[in-house]
């Protein structure tokens, strides 16, 4: 992943019809060759369980991202500075 977070996050508002934590908010990702949602997931939640936030990522995008391609936008969670 490396740089490939920094250089494609985009935060967006609260979730649509899906309730997550408070402590997480949306972060766009645009998918880049190699990536696993596992990885970019514990790089945007370190310290937290990865599990829990995959399961709310699958619900937002309304999808497994067990098979993620490069070019996809996905919405992972990152912790919200609050």
């Amino acid at each position: 992943i490396g740089n490939s977070i920094s250089n494609h996050i985009a935060v967006t508002q609260s979730p649509e019809e899906v309730s997550v934590p408070d402590k997480y908010e949306e972060v766009v990702i645009t998918i880049m060759e190699g990536d696993r949602a596992w990885n970019i997931q514990s790089r945007l939640t370190p310290n937290e369980d990865v599990r829990e936030a995959l399961y709310y990522v699958k619900l937002i995008n309304g999808k497994s991202v067990g098979n993620i391609q490069p070019g996809e936008e996905i919405v992972f969670l990152g912790l919200a500075n609050k």
